[in-house]
């Protein structure tokens, strides 16, 4: 007899058998869909462990980029026109008075003027840029634009183009790096030689123009650079000089509290995201399955605590400003979160400017090595604490799953065994249905 056979059964015995089936198999599934739900708990047990490695790792990144780049915000007030100043995160509060006297230029050289289409006379050309030579092959009928298309090819560190002024064209052969190294003569910044082998052609000779160094003084010091823009001068700033031959002029560098508070911002965020999702996970909601969290955990709860001691972590060689505390980051007592303080911002930036910058840069006790050293101790994929705790329950959703398999077997075959059995029963009850009604009719019951 077939399941849809028995499913319309029931007639000889008047009992909905396909009814008991049903019901007692969902009875013996009851252990595995407890089972299931388990497994399903682990396994966001799992996507949590993996979330809180995942923004830890964004924390670190967090603190290592304040560490390289700094965090200190510093603003330029004045409107000095000979000059530019951008300052960066490392840069020093202060008042510079700067005086461009030179700006810096470039090398470069212009050849006679030449008709249009002039064929040169064959030979080689040698460019020598400060310390390298390039020969430049020119070859029988060339022009002048061939020279320069040889140039551009050579990977010289110059410019070359064909100008027409009208009448004749002219090459003009520019270096890309203005001025001349510190110390040799400016004539060494750009050199050209012609040796001619060709009978037939013009020769072309070349007026070169040596380049200049910036000279510029800032406070009384004279500094001389080989560009117009300076980031070695003005501490942790970047300089660009405009205008030649004018006089003294003034920027002020102030620390900026705003522009420091948005700098740390990053690193806040980030550490916000992983205090969170540990309250999360540790103290879940009320109506939240707690089976699905890791509620009571203690390896998250041990992370809180690290997590906390980074902010009152001090750095060592230090004095008035060592720790994030001291910078103004406010930890909540409700959940551990951090806030920024910008008046105690303000005030640590009066008493030690230098101070953040260092607090995150410190090699061993610095935040972003101990943020590091934290993070390789919970995340490390060898040995990491939560590496090993998100091991330990996939070991176990993994053997849950292979007993699950063999429950469902089981399940299946206690089925099938009841499907069998009332099968027989109703066979037999409709034999017996069958000779009752027989015997029935030859007694006269």
């Amino acid at each position: 007899m077939t399941e849809s056979q028995f499913r319309a059964s029931g007639i000889a015995s008047g009992i909905d058998t396909a009814f008991l089936v049903e019901e007692l198999t969902k009875l013996q599934r009851v252990p595995l869909d407890r089972l299931a739900k388990r497994q399903t708990a682990f396994t966001r047990q799992v996507s949590s462990l993996g979330d809180i490695s995942s923004k830890l790792t964004a924390l670190q990144t967090a603190a290592k980029k304040i560490s390289t780049e700094g965090g200190l915000g510093v603003r330029a007030t004045g409107t000095p026109t000979s000059f530019s100043v951008v300052p960066g995160t490392s840069a020093a509060a202060g008042r510079y008075e700067v005086t461009v006297n030179t700006l810096a230029t470039n090398a470069r050289a212009l050849s006679a003027g030449v008709t249009s289409g002039t064929e040169i006379k064959a030979g080689t050309m040698t460019l020598s840029i400060q310390d390298s030579d390039y020969a430049i092959a020119i070859s029988e009928g060339a022009t002048l634009q061939d020279i320069a298309n040889s140039i551009k090819e050579s990977g010289a560190a110059v410019s070359a183009v064909v100008l027409n002024d009208g009448s004749k064209d002219f090459l003009s052969i520019v270096r890309k790096d203005s001025g001349h190294t510190l110390g040799t003569a400016a004539n060494e910044a750009l050199a050209i030689s012609t040796s001619y082998t060709g009978a037939a052609g013009e020769e072309v000779a070349f007026a070169i123009t040596d380049p200049t160094n910036a000279q510029f003084s800032v406070n009384g010091l004279t500094f001389n650079r080989t560009s117009n823009t300076v980031a070695d001068a003005i501490p942790g700033t970047s300089l660009t000089l405009k205008v030649q031959g004018g006089p003294m002029e003034t920027v002020q560098l102030d620390n900026d509290t705003s522009k420091t508070a948005d700098n740390l911002k990053g690193f806040v965020d980030a550490y916000n995201s992983v205090m969170k999702t540990l309250s999360d996970n540790l103290k879940p909601a009320a109506n939240t399955d707690r089976q699905q969290t890791l509620a009571g955990d203690g390896s998250l709860r041990s992370l809180q605590r690290s997590l906390q001691g980074v902010v009152t972590n001090m750095v060592g060689g230090m004095s008035n400003v060592r720790t994030l505390a001291d910078l103004g980051l406010k930890t909540s007592q409700l959940d551990g979160t951090l806030s920024i303080d910008n008046a105690a911002l303000s005030k640590a930036l009066d008493r030690d400017s230098e101070a953040l910058n260092k607090i995150f840069s410190t090699a061993t006790s610095g935040v972003a090595a101990v943020t590091e050293d934290l993070v390789k101790r919970y995340t490390n994929t060898t040995d990491g604490i939560l590496t090993n705790r998100r091991n330990g329950i996939n070991a176990q959703v993994r053997g849950m799953g292979s007993q699950m398999e063999k429950m469902e077997i089981r399940i299946e075959s206690f089925r099938t065994a009841l499907i069998n059995q009332f099968t027989a029963m109703e066979k037999t009850m409709a034999g017996l249905r069958a000779t009752g009604s027989y015997l029935s009719s030859q007694y006269g019951g």
